[in-house]
């Protein structure tokens, strides 16, 4: 088993699982794929290409698990377009797609706090959809509002909650 020690209340672990031999019956859990990416100006020559790959990974989301999909930008310029559709077929992903080419387009400066701090009610209107969440934060840099300081402790502050 391997970590790091994010903070002192955060760690990211990794750890092999053996299997054993004798057959599990292993009862699928539908998991909560919560998707946030970066509208800010320094995203203007990558967006296009980060919601085309966007695309792309949602479709591998399995029939049964939930969607979430939200974005930042400037302080006030974040939103959740998306939040807990289950996936079951493909028309969802053709609708997912077009939540996404509404929202490919950059906006301002980069504030991460404000949406992370959004996640906690977003798990907490999901959790009776299941209890297991994967998050993917989507962007190309640091926070540029001011105080930095401030901001990172709120991001820290987030993280923790």
């Amino acid at each position: 088993m391997r970590y790091i020690e994010i903070n002192n209340k955060l760690f990211l672990v990794e750890q092999e699982i053996v299997k054993n031999s004798t057959k599990e019956v292993k009862v699928a859990k539908s998991l909560n794929h919560i998707f946030i990416y970066d509208r800010s100006g320094s995203m203007e020559g990558m967006l296009t290409t980060l919601i085309k790959d966007l695309k792309t990974r949602l479709r591998t989301v399995p029939i049964g698990d939930t969607v979430t999909l939200g974005y930042f930008s400037s302080p006030g310029e974040f939103r959740f377009p998306l939040k807990g559709l289950k996936v079951s077929g493909k028309s969802d992903f053709d609708n997912i797609d077009k939540v996404l080419d509404a929202n490919n387009h950059t906006l301002g400066s980069t504030c991460f706090s404000e949406i992370l701090a959004d996640v906690k009610q977003v798990v907490k209107d999901l959790k009776p959809l299941g209890n297991t969440f994967a998050l993917a934060f989507l962007t190309d840099g640091y926070p540029t509002v001011w105080p930095y300081d401030k901001e990172v402790k709120a991001i820290k502050s987030a993280i923790e909650d």
